[in-house]
C-alpha cells in the first residue's frame, strides 16, 4: 500500500518576550521555500492537526506488509554511492591542527550550503592578523580522514570586539562581519567540510555541511548541530553553564550560532561524538545525504523516500519539526537507526531568520513564554508536561543515566540477525561500549510493542544509582525497523583508534545492509578499514592467579571492606552485610532505603557506596544517597558527620557533603572521604570534625597544592604505605596521588589527562580512564577495577597489567586469563594479599588469589 505524504512546515511566533506576530522564518539557504506565518495560538492548532494526521498515517500503514531492507513504498532506488567514489580519492592528514589557539576564531554564516554556493566565514583574532585558509572534506580516505578541496588567502582578520550578551535570554553572539567566502565546487559531494585557518597567532577550524544538490541518497544523516551549539560555551554561556557576571541564571535560555565553537578546535562536538561513525560510514561507502538539524527543521520533507534515517554522535536537542519528521518517516516504512543515546531528550525551537538562535529554557521551562500561548513548543523535556511525548514512544528506549565509567556490552540475543557474522555467544562481552550517557527501556505504557533487547550492561550513574544500559530493536506496524544503540560512545566502538571492535562494526554493517542496502548479512557486508589499532588485548601478569566465588547470594553489592575476623563487610543495596569465608551472608545493619539512626536492625541507608573498618571492628559507611558518614558500632548506627546535601566544613551535622563515595582510614583514625559532587577530598576526625583535605571545588584536572588543585568527581581512594593517597576520578584519564604532607600536593600517578582507554603497558603509556575502585596490596601493588572491561588490573613495578577477567562475562572461576566477571564495582585487599571483589551484576563476592 502506498501513502501520499505532504510535507508540512511550522513557523513560530517570537517567543522571546510578550507574544506578538512576527515575520515567518524564511530560510536564507538557496532553494528553500518560504515558511507560512502562524498567528499566536495557531501553532497549537497546527500541532494538534499534525498529530491527528500522524495518527491517520500510522493507521493507514498498519495493513502494509513489512519491508525490511526496502525502505518506504516508492522509496529512492539503490544506486552507486557518490560517497564510495569520493573516498576512493587520495587524502591526507593535513586537516589536522598542530597549533590550535583560542587567539583566533571563526564561524560559518550558514548551517549548510549546496555545491556551487559560497560559505561565508566570519573570523577575528585577539589582535589584527592575517590568515590563510584551506577547505577539507572530512571522511575516510584510506585512513587519512580528509581530502583538501581548495585553499586561499591570505585574508586580513580584525581584532575582535567583545561578544554581545542578550540580556533577556543570556545568549552570546560574536556578530563579526563576513571576512571572506569560500566557494564550494559544483561537483562537491555531500558531507562534513572543515575550513582550516592558519595565522601567526595559531590555527582553528570551522565546520559546515554540504548538502546533496538533488535528492538521491537512500540514507539521511542529520548532523546534530543543535546539540553542538547547546554545549558551546564560547563567550561565557551555553545551555549548561554561565561563566559571565552579567547574566544571573546558571545557564542561558538560548544559544546563538553566530559565534565560534569553543570545543573541538573550533569544530564543536564533531571529533568527540560523530567522527568515529562518519569515518566508518564513509569507509564503507554508504550512500548518505548529510544535513544539519536546522535543515531538517526547515524542511521535514528531507526524510521523504529515504530508506533509512541515521542519527549518531549526540542528537539530544530536537525541534517539533524534527520529531514529527522522524515519526512520519517510521509510519511510512523508513527504517531508523540511533547510533547513540540521549536522543530527542529536550525540545528546542529556532527563533530568528536563518535559524541562528536556538531557544532552550530546559529546567527553567516555567519561564518560557510558550507556556501561555503555544504549549506544544515549550522548551522542556519531551517526556514531561505539557509535551508528554517520551522519547521511547519513538525510539523504543530513552535516556537513563550519565555514568561514571564505561561498561562492557553483554550480548543478550546472539541469534538475532544483527549479530550475523560477529561470532558472539551469550557470555560474550565487548569492552567499553556503554559510556558517557546511556539509554534503557522504561515501562511508561508508551513504548512501541515488541521492543527487544539485543545487548545490555549494568551501569552506575553520577547519582550513585545502578541501572541498565540497553541496545534495542523493534518493528513498527509499517514494517519499519528501529534500532537504538543506547550509548553515546557507540561511534567510538565503530571507528575510533584504540576502541573500535570488529563485532560492533559487523552489527552496524548488518543494519546498513538490511535497512538501506542489498540485505546481505555477515562478513560480506563489512569492508576492512584502516582505523589504527583496536583495543589492545590484556597483558596478564606472569604470576599465578586463581579466581573463586565465595557467594552469589547478594542483591546488588557496591562496596567491600575486610573485618578483623576476616569477614567481608559489604554494602549490598541499602543494607550492610557480612559475608563469611564459607559464603554465609549475615545482615549487620539496614532495614531498607531511607535514613534512620538507632539499632542496627531498624537503621536505614540510601545507596551506600563506601566502607572502612577499624582495627577494633567499627564500620564506617559512606551513606551516599543521604550525604552522610555513618558509624556502626556495638549494634547501633549513628551519624558521624553530614546532614543535608551541600558543602561546608564543620563538626557533625554542621558539616555538609554532596554524595560522598569511597572512604579510607588513614593514620590516627582519620577518615578520608571522596566527596564526589563537591570535587574534593574531605577528612573526618574520630569526633566528627570535617575539613577539606584537597580540592578547590572546581570540577577540573589541575595539579598543585591541595588548596588550589582541581579534582573532578572523585569516587574512590586508597591509602598507600607511604601515607600518600591514590584517588580515582573516572573519565579523566588519570589516577592521581595526594601527598600526606601538610600541603597535600596533588600530582598525576598513572595515565594521561584526557587519555581514554584501558590498554596495559608501562605506566607512561597505559590508559586507565575507566577506573572505578582502587586498593593497595601489602607487597606494593596498586590494584584497581576497570569498569570498561570487567577486568582487575594493577600497577606493579611501573607497569600496568591485568590480573583477571576481560575475556567473558558471567561468574566464571579459574585462572586469571580464563575467569569471567559481570561488572565488578569495588574491591578490597585482605591481610593475606588476596583480593576480594564485589560483582554488582552477578550479585557475587569473588576472591582473587595471587601467588
Amino acid at each position: 500500500m502506498s501513502t501520499f505524504f505532504t510535507p508540512w512546515r511550522i513557523v513560530l511566533t517570537d517567543l522571546r518576550g510578550p507574544m506578538r506576530p512576527t515575520a515567518s522564518l524564511n530560510s536564507t539557504t538557496p532553494g528553500r521555500a518560504v515558511g507560512t506565518k502562524l498567528a499566536p495560538g495557531d501553532a497549537m492548532r497546527c500541532s494538534r492537526l499534525c498529530g491527528f494526521s500522524l495518527l491517520l498515517l500510522a493507521c493507514a500503514n498498519r495493513s502494509a506488509p513489512g519491508n525490511p531492507g526496502n525502505g518506504p513504498d516508492g522509496g529512492l532506488p539503490l544506486r552507486p554511492s557518490p560517497i564510495a567514489s569520493e573516498n576512493s580519492r587520495p587524502g591526507s592528514r593535513g586537516w589536522q591542527l598542530t597549533r590550535y589557539s583560542r587567539n583566533i576564531a571563526a564561524y560559518a554564516g550558514q548551517h549548510s550550503v549546496l555545491p556551487g554556493d559560497q560559505v561565508e566565514i566570519h573570523a577575528a583574532a585577539n589582535a589584527a592578523t592575517s590568515a590563510k585558509w584551506e577547505l577539507w572534506r572530512f571522511g575516510y580516505y584510506g585512513g587519512n580522514r580528509g581530502r583538501k578541496i581548495a585553499e586561499g588567502g591570505p585574508v586580513n582578520l580584525p581584532a575582535w570586539d567583545p561578544p554581545v550578551l542578550d540580556p533577556a535570554l543570556g545568549s552570546v553572539s560574536a556578530n563579526w562581519p563576513v571576512i571572506f567566502a569560500i566557494p564550494i565546487p559544483h561537483d562537491a559531494v555531500t558531507g562534513i567540510y572543515l575550513a582550516k585557518l592558519s595565522s601567526p597567532l595559531g590555527e582553528t577550524l570551522v565546520q559546515v555541511v554540504v548538502r546533496e544538490p538533488t535528492k538521491g541518497a537512500v540514507i539521511l544523516y542529520p548532523v546534530s548541530t543543535n546539540t553542538y551549539q547547546a554545549y558551546n560555551d564560547w563567550g561565557g554561556t551555553s545551555l549548561y553553564v554561565n561563566h559571565r557576571s552579567d547574566w544571573g541564571p546558571r545557564h542561558a535560555y538560548a544559544v546563538s550560532f553566530d559565534r565560534p565553537y569553543g570545543r573541538g578546535n573550533g569544530a564543536g562536538e564533531l571529533f568527540s561524538k560523530d567522527a568515529g561513525f562518519v569515518v566508518f560510514a564513509e569507509g564503507q561507502g554508504y550512500d548518505i545525504a548529510y544535513v544539519t538539524d536546522a535543515d531538517l527543521d526547515d524542511d521535514p520533507s528531507l526524510v521523504d523516500g529515504r530508506r533509512m534515517l541515521a542519527f549518531a554522535g549526540h542528537s539530544e536537542y530536537w525541534t517539533a519539526n524534527m520529531r514529527q519528521a522522524a515519526d512520519h518517516a517510521i509510519a511510512r516504512g523508513t527504517h531508523v537507526a540511533f547510533f547513540a543515546a540521549n536522543n530527542a531528550y529536550w525540545q528546542v525551537r529556532f527563533n530568528s531568520p536563518g535559524r541562528r538562535l536556538l531557544i532552550g529554557y530546559k529546567e527553567f521551562a516555567s519561564l518560557d513564554p510558550a507556556n501561555t500561548l503555544d504549549q506544544a513548543h515549550v522548551t522542556t523535556r519531551w517526556r514531561d508536561p505539557p509535551l508528554r511525548q517520551p522519547e521511547n514512544a519513538l525510539i523504543g528506549e530513552m535516556f537513563g543515566a550519565w555514568v561514571w565509567s564505561a561498561s562492557p556490552l553483554r550480548v543478550s540475543d546472539p541469534s538475532s540477525w544483527l549479530w550475523t557474522g560477529a561470532g558472539v555467544q551469550s557470555d560474550s562481552i565487548i569492552v567499553g561500549v556503554y559510556n558517557d550517557e546511556v539509554d534503557r527501556q522504561f515501562d511508561n505504557g508508551l513504548a512501541p510493542s515488541g521492543v527487544g533487547t539485543v545487548a545490555d550492561a549494568l551501569v552506575e550513574g553520577h547519582n550513585g544509582q545502578f541501572s541498565l544500559a540497553e541496545t534495542t530493536l523493534y518493528t513498527a506496524p509499517s514494517g519499519a525497523e528501529v534500532f537504538s544503540a543506547g550509548s553515546i560512545s557507540w561511534s567510538n566502538s565503530v571507528g575510533v583508534s584504540g576502541q573500535w571492535d570488529p563485532r560492533i562494526q559487523q552489527l552496524v554493517a548488518n543494519i546498513f545492509s538490511r535497512f538501506a542496502g542489498t540485505g546481505t548479512l555477515g562478513p560480506a557486508a563489512l569492508k576492512s578499514l584502516d582505523l589504527g589499532a583496536g583495543p589492545g588485548a590484556p597483558t596478564y601478569t606472569a604470576r599465578a592467579v586463581q579466581v573463586s566465588t565465595i557467594s552469589t547470594n547478594l542483591v546488588r553489592p557496591a562496596a567491600v571492606a575486610i573485618a578483623p575476623n576476616g569477614d567481608a563487610i559489604v554494602c549490598d543495596e541499602d543494607r550492610i552485610v557480612a559475608v563469611q569465608p564459607n559464603g554465609n551472608v549475615i545482615g549487620l545493619a539496614g532495614d531498607g532505603p531511607g535514613y534512620a539512626d538507632g539499632a542496627a536492625s531498624v537503621a536505614r541507608f540510601s545507596a551506600p557506596r563506601g566502607l572502612a573498618v577499624s582495627a577494633k571492628g567499627d564500620i564506617y559507611v559512606s551513606d551516599s544517597g543521604n550525604h552522610r558518614i555513618r558509624l556502626i558500632s556495638g549494634g547501633t548506627v549513628t551519624t558521624l558527620a553530614g546532614s543535608q546535601q551541600g558543602f561546608r566544613d564543620g563538626t557533625g551535622s554542621q558539616a555538609l557533603f554532596s554524595q560522598p563515595m569511597g572512604i579510607a582510614l588513614a593514620s590516627g583514625g582519620t577518615l578520608l572521604v571522596a566527596d564526589s559532587w563537591n570535587h574534593r577530598i574531605r577528612s573526618v576526625s574520630p569526633s566528627g570534625v570535617v575539613s577539606t583535605w584537597a580540592g578547590s571545588g572546581a570540577a577540573d584536572i589541575r595539579d598543585g597544592p591541595g588548596s588550589t588543585a582541581a579534582i573532578q568527581f572523585p569516587i574512590a581512594l586508597a591509602v598507600l604505605s607511604s601515607g600518600d593517597v591514590a584517588v580515582v576520578e573516572p573519565g579523566t584519564g588519570v589516577i592521581r596521588k595526594i601527598s600526606a604532607a601538610t600541603t597535600h600536593d596533588v600530582t598525576s600517578f598513572a595515565g594521561t589527562v584526557g587519555g581514554d582507554g584501558w590498554t596495559d603497558g608501562p605506566v607512561a603509556a597505559a590508559t586507565v580512564s575507566e577506573t572505578l575502585a582502587i586498593a593497595a596490596r601489602p607487597t606494593g601493588e596498586l590494584v584497581f577495577v576497570d569498569g570498561a572491561t570487567a577486568r582487575i588490573r594493577w600497577l606493579h613495578n611501573g607497569v600496568v597489567e591485568t590480573v583477571a577477567g576481560g575475556q567473558r562475562g558471567g561468574t566464571v572461576d579459574g585462572a586469571g586469563d580464563a575467569a569471567g566477571f559481570g561488572w565488578v564495582r569495588n574491591l578490597a585487599v585482605a591481610p593475606d594479599g588476596s583480593i576480594l571483589v564485589v560483582d554488582a551484576r552477578e550479585h557475587a563476592l569473588r576472591r582473587i588469589t595471587v601467588n
